[in-house]
């Protein structure tokens, strides 16, 4: 077995401790693939002296064998005195040696079965629990195809080659139970006919590299095609408003047509591997053959029906054998899908946020960012010695221009970035030392992309919360403006809203996810870009719930429209991810500074 092999197999097993099953544990269907192979040893053993008592109609030959010699001295003198006794208990022992082999492999499979079910559930849960603890980073740079593709697909290609692994150590401790048998029969047939395995090896390697090389690249594009067809079943309204149909398709179908190409040439790959196991078998039997006969007829070594039984092992050692070589193509193919599986795994990969240890039990004072800085990458930095506070109860409204990081701030505050230690504080306690739920649970976020879950408006409103009265419920929907959409809906909050929410409008949507802000109880509430889609009516009805939602809570809101942050008690003015300007509605414009070019200009309207 080549240095490849031992890659993938010790990738898996690292695989296995990774998820939680103990690689020991499959030493239980091993230990029970071996004594099937010891019964199916025995019962080509048997074989000889059966076809030898059969032929010669005589078993006395017994007593000069080893083994039986002393198993006749236990025997009753009713079976060890009648050779038609003892023939019937060679045939017995031949059917009961067969019969277990068969039995103890049913076993192992079984519990091979289970423990493979397990793993891969296992694996499952684990990729899916690393990607929730994954920074906003990795999503940024990765397709959600591929990692879906992962999840679902290559979780289970990674560890297919366990299902076979019973088969394998089966047809690896029977080919070594028919080499002793054979070696017994003859030896020197034997020594002639490991150098032809072994050659037949080193070619058959050959062509498994190379299938682990197409595996690897038809992994990668799988990952690239899902890609494209979560991109075009999300898009395909925009995807049509701009007639890029046909492009799109040759896109999908240009890929999807070097998947086949790859495909093609695996399978082409590992067609070969059949026929030219056939072609060295075939001139294999026919050197042993030759050898044989020069044996019988010249050395006059051996018998006819010993060498009959030889040649038989050797077909059913050659059988066993392409199982080998099968299970260890099969191996290849899995290579690409176990590395995918593996990278997601990686401690080095998901840009994870780091967790600190402190219970954040709520803001008391305020929340300061002091002299931020951020890229996102080494070249491009989007905040640029950032120092502003928002205070408790009150609203803060960030502004400036597109692209100036205001957002950027909101992901920092939730960390799904990591920033630099003590450039965001909470009371004066760097927010890193506290937990990500106890930060999470004290802030509640209200965007202009709205995300909703292909279910009901009642799991949609109270996603995130627990225990929520019917009472409580109705009053939130009050709060946030709900009724009318309610009752135009045929269930009410038990009507399903469609994959995305589809079946509400923009402006309902966002009155849901200030509800759903609502009803989590949160002290600190952002609104990001709320309104930013919204017409003039729409428009109203959001910022009478907006105002009403920031009773008593700390808010933070970042708009570009003036109607939005005209309440504000405080307004940060940002310019190229550094804060330039910071007062009150009045103050700011009687500073004839940047946020009165805004308003002058109509960037805030």
């Amino acid at each position: 077995m080549s240095s490849h092999y031992f890659s993938l197999l010790g990738k898996i097993l690292a695989l296995q401790r990774r998820i939680r099953v103990r690689p020991a544990l499959y030493l239980v269907p091993a230990i029970f693939a071996f004594i099937a192979a010891i019964f199916e040893g025995a019962g080509m053993g048997l074989l000889v002296p059966v076809a030898n008592a059969f032929l010669s109609r005589d078993v006395t030959f017994l007593n000069n064998v080893w083994g039986f010699r002393h198993l006749l001295s236990f025997l009753p003198q009713t079976i060890a005195g009648s050779q038609r006794n003892l023939f019937f208990m060679l045939v017995g022992l031949l059917v009961l040696s067969v019969s277990l082999k068969n039995i103890f492999r049913y076993i192992g499979q079984v519990i091979l079965f289970c423990l493979v079910g397990r793993s891969t559930d296992n694996l499952r849960k684990e990729l899916i629990a690393r990607c929730l603890k994954f920074g906003k980073l990795f999503f940024d740079e990765e397709r959600v195809g591929r990692n879906s593709t992962v999840l679902t697909q290559f979780s289970t290609q990674a560890l297919l080659p366990l299902l076979s692994s019973d088969t394998y150590l089966g047809a690896l401790f029977s080919v070594t139970a028919y080499l002793i048998v054979m070696t017994i029969i003859s030896w020197q047939l034997t020594l002639f006919a490991l150098p032809l395995l072994v050659l037949l090896n080193i070619s058959i390697n050959f062509l498994v590299r190379r299938i682990v090389r197409l595996s690897k690249a038809i992994a990668h594009r799988i990952g690239m095609l899902n890609g494209r067809t979560v991109e075009i079943l999300g898009t395909i309204p925009f995807i049509q408003s701009f007639n890029m149909q046909r492009k799109e398709g040759q896109r999908y179908g240009l890929l999807s047509s070097e998947i086949a190409s790859l495909t093609f040439r695996m399978s082409a790959v590992r067609a070969v591997i059949y026929p030219l196991q056939e072609i060295g078998v075939f001139l294999s039997i026919l050197l042993l053959f030759s050898a044989m006969l020069f044996l019988i007829v010249k050395q006059n070594i051996g018998s006819a029906a010993s060498f009959g039984i030889y040649f038989y092992l050797v077909l059913n050692i050659t059988s066993k054998y392409q199982i080998l070589t099968n299970v260890h193509a099969a191996l290849g193919e899995s290579s690409g899908a176990l590395d995918a599986v593996m990278d997601i795994l990686d401690e080095k990969q998901g840009h994870i946020v780091p967790s600190g240890s402190k219970v954040f039990a709520g803001l008391q004072h305020a929340i300061e960012i002091r002299n931020l800085d951020f890229s996102y990458n080494s070249k491009t930095r989007v905040l640029n010695d950032l120092s502003f506070s928002i205070e408790k109860g009150k609203t803060t409204a960030i502004v400036g221009a597109t692209g100036t990081g205001k957002t950027t701030i909101i992901h920092l505050l939730l960390r799904h970035y990591d920033c630099p230690g003590n450039s965001i504080l909470l009371d004066g306690t760097d927010i890193r030392a506290f937990t990500h739920d106890s930060i999470r649970a004290h802030l509640a976020v209200v965007s202009q992309e709205t995300f909703l879950l292909n279910d009901t408006l009642r799991h949609n409103l109270t996603y995130g919360t627990q225990n929520i009265s019917e009472e409580k419920l109705q009053r939130i929907i009050e709060t946030a403006r709900l009724q009318r959409v309610i009752s135009r809906l045929p269930e009410g909050t038990e009507s399903l809203i469609g994959d995305r929410g589809v079946q509400l409008s923009g402006g309902e949507k966002q009155l849901v996810s200030i509800a759903r802000a609502l009803l989590r109880g949160a002290d600190i509430i952002i609104f990001d870009e709320a309104t930013s889609a919204l017409d003039s009516v729409t428009e109203s009805l959001v910022q009478e719930a907006i105002k009403d939602a920031s009773q008593n809570r700390t808010t933070v809101i970042i708009a570009h429209r003036f109607s939005t942050i005209e309440h504000a008690e405080k307004i940060v003015v940002i310019d190229n991810g550094h804060c330039i300007e910071e007062g009150n509605l009045k103050t700011l414009q009687n500073q004839n500074g940047k946020f009165a070019e805004l308003f002058r200009k109509h960037r805030l309207i």
